[in-house]
């Protein structure tokens, strides 16, 4: 008798936990998808102010407040004043060489340089 008690009492309690275990899952699953709609409307937001930020960023819109609120006037570039300014006279280049140390003890920069950067530079020097 002791027994069947102990048997029902066990089954009893894996049901308790085993609806424990269900309820546990269905309010996970609730809060995902209360997640997953709190996403989409920051999607939606997201759009919306992209859209906003692309319109109200375009040069014209850009110009245009510029001159209405802020009281610029367009560049006028007949008012250009170049002026000439004198360049100093540099060493000759048979000092400069003088001043160079010789081929020896000068380390050799093609191959000091690092090859990603040096396709970096031909690439840019491409255009």
């Amino acid at each position: 008798m002791l027994t069947y008690a102990g048997l029902i009492f066990a089954g009893f309690c894996l049901g308790l936990l085993t609806i424990f275990f269900y309820t546990q899952v269905q309010a996970t699953n609730y809060q995902i998808y209360c997640l997953k709609e709190n996403l989409a409307a920051l999607d939606m937001e997201t759009q919306e102010l992209s859209g906003k930020l692309a319109r109200l960023s375009s040069l014209e819109k850009v110009e245009a407040a510029a001159t209405t609120r802020l009281g610029m006037v367009p560049a006028d570039y007949s008012n250009v004043l170049l002026v000439k300014v004198p360049v100093e006279k540099k060493e000759s280049v048979a000092t400069e060489k003088e001043n160079l140390p010789d081929r020896t003890t000068r380390p050799n920069y093609k191959q000091a340089q690092n090859w990603l950067i040096q396709a970096f530079v031909n690439l840019v020097n491409r255009t």
